[in-house]
């Protein structure tokens, strides 16, 4: 007998321990049922976890999808240059349709509708369009099949949270969109130079506007405008205080010219920052950020091209939206006088617009970029009247020299 069995025996006969193994026994399959049952119960509540993560992932990619959608060979979607909005600015979206193939596809629209609302507006603009249009579109293309700013201007809106729905029967299946916007009501204090940069011993012109974000007239009363200049390490140059207009009303949208600011030349080149102070009824703050370069840093035309993204085929009577930008293609970034810029667009002798502003402007190009000089957005809206061949004509003087742009333009 072993002496681990020969200490068994210490504190029970041969009988006893018999006994107690065989009750030993007896109990081992109840503790192993327990353990198992409680692993199971674990796996089970491990995998709900699982699937609630999984659908709640699902949910959520769901709603974030929602301003996009395919169906066959299309893709349907809602574009924006951005979600969030200060009273006064327009509301702006389109929706799109894409060919996702290679080949061209026939497409057949029986209805469009766009509901615009808020919770305090829920039917603040409708759009219903129940004629049927028959389309197609090359493969791998888009086209636009609905331009907010183009039907209406929602601009004056009251803060919150405004949700577009859109829908569509495309090809007899129904396509629901939709995308939510945010507006915020505040009034801002703006400082504007119209400058890239200043060159050393240049007098600056910096003006202040007091722009109305909110849906309602405002009246401010002002008492004085001070005028701080602080070099790159925030250390206070100068510092100048002003009587103010008595007060000032921007309607609702609409920017105020409170005070023109000449600033000193500075003599010393580096970044500099402009600060702006309006005391009165309401207390408004701005800052510029500008640079100050030597005059052997300004730049020629070497390196540099105009360009512009103004379509090469347009639909008759149709508006369109494009820019003119020059283009740097050197390793640098550069520094220019803008002495001039005229485009102008003609079909044959007859010249429908015009564009020029013979006022110098600093500007910077930075290296392997582009710098946009206009944008149709903010000048005219442009249209084709009749089909015919088309040109637009572009020119910028810079150092005596000139840079030119020419595009012939197809409108059908």
């Amino acid at each position: 007998m072993s002496e681990l069995n020969k200490n068994q025996y210490h504190s029970h006969s041969p009988e006893e321990w018999e006994e107690i193994t065989k009750s030993k026994k007896k109990a081992s399959p109840s503790k192993n049922f327990k353990r198992g049952k409680y692993i199971f119960l674990f796996n089970i509540i491990l995998i709900l976890i699982i699937v609630f993560v999984y659908f709640a992932t699902q949910k959520q990619r769901r709603i974030s999808s929602d301003s996009l959608k395919t169906v066959g060979s299309f893709q349907i979607y809602i574009s924006a240059n951005k979600s969030d909005y200060l009273s006064g600015e327009p509301l702006e979206f389109k929706v799109h349709i894409t060919n996702l193939s290679k080949e061209t596809k026939n497409f057949s629209l029986y209805s469009f509708n766009v509901r615009i609302g808020s919770e305090a507006s829920p039917d603040l603009y409708n759009f219903h369009f129940d004629k049927t249009i028959r389309s197609k579109i090359k493969g791998k293309s888009s086209m636009i099949l609905y331009d907010l700013r183009h039907e209406v201007e929602l601009s004056h809106l009251k803060s919150g949270t405004y949700h577009v729905s859109v829908l569509i029967n495309l090809n007899g299946k129904a396509v629901h969109l939709s995308k939510d916007f945010t507006y915020l009501s505040k009034v801002q204090a703006i400082l504007n130079s119209g400058q890239d940069f200043f060159v050393v011993n240049q007098k600056g012109i910096f003006r202040l506007y007091v722009k109305n974000n909110t849906p309602n007239p405002i009246n401010i009363k002002t008492k004085t405008v001070s005028f701080s200049l602080l070099n790159e390490k925030r250390n206070l140059i100068s510092s100048k205080t002003f009587n103010a207009p008595d007060q000032i009303n921007p309607v609702s949208g609409q920017s105020k010219l409170l005070y023109t600011y000449k600033m000193d030349p500075i003599q010393n080149p580096g970044k500099y920052y402009l600060l702006a102070k309006l005391q009165g009824t309401k207390d408004l703050i701005a800052t510029a950020t500008f640079l100050v370069v030597n005059p052997d840093r300004v730049g020629n035309i070497d390196d540099l091209m105009l360009n512009s993204d103004i379509p090469m085929v347009v639909e008759e009577d149709q508006p369109i939206d494009f820019s003119l930008w020059i283009s740097n293609t050197s390793l640098k970034e550069k520094f220019v006088v803008l002495n001039s810029i005229t485009f102008f667009i003609k079909r044959g002798d007859m010249e429908l617009y015009r564009f020029s502003d013979t006022s110098p402007h600093n500007v910077i190009i930075p290296s392997g970029g582009m710098r946009i000089l206009v944008n149709s957005k903010t000048w005219k809206s442009i249209t084709f009247p009749s089909s015919g061949t088309y040109v637009l004509n572009a020119i910028i003087k810079i150092k005596g020299k000139y840079l030119e742009y020419r595009r012939v333009i197809k409108s059908l």
